[in-house]
Formats: C-alpha cells, structure tokens, sequence
C-alpha cells in the first residue's frame, strides 16, 4: 500500500468519527475494533484489527501500525 493510499483510507475511516472522543494511547489499556486512538508520534488512528490479546493493527494518517496493547507490568 502506498503512503497516499494510506491516506485515503485514513481519511475515509475517520471521516464520520468524532475524533474528540480518541482514548489516549498506552500499552497497558485495552482497545477494541473501532475504537479511535490518539498516539503521541503518530497522531490520531482507528483500530482496524485485533491481533490476539496483546496487541492490535491501527490505521494512521501515514499508514498500518501494530500496537501492543493490554500490557502487564
């Protein structure tokens, strides 16, 4: 996928979502399918996919990222 495919698709999934209600991201909070993430680096996302219980696929302005999520110390 290109960066401007990326971007496109970003736009679209975020088009109708009130970005104001983004969770913080932080390795140690759960997130679900749907859920709009606010990330320090790579700025707002949407998660598209959970990848087992530690970790999740989320769609940013400048691609795919996994994330770890649910993270015990």
């Amino acid at each position: 996928d290109t960066p401007e495919g990326a971007k496109r698709a970003w736009d679209k999934a975020l088009a109708d979502v009130d970005r104001s209600s983004a969770k913080p991201y932080n390795m140690t909070s759960s997130f679900e399918v749907g859920d709009v993430i606010a990330h320090k680096k790579f700025g707002d996302g949407i998660v598209n996919q959970a990848l087992g219980e530690s970790k999740v696929e989320v769609l940013f302005e400048d691609g795919l990222k996994r994330l770890v999520c649910n993270w015990k110390k």
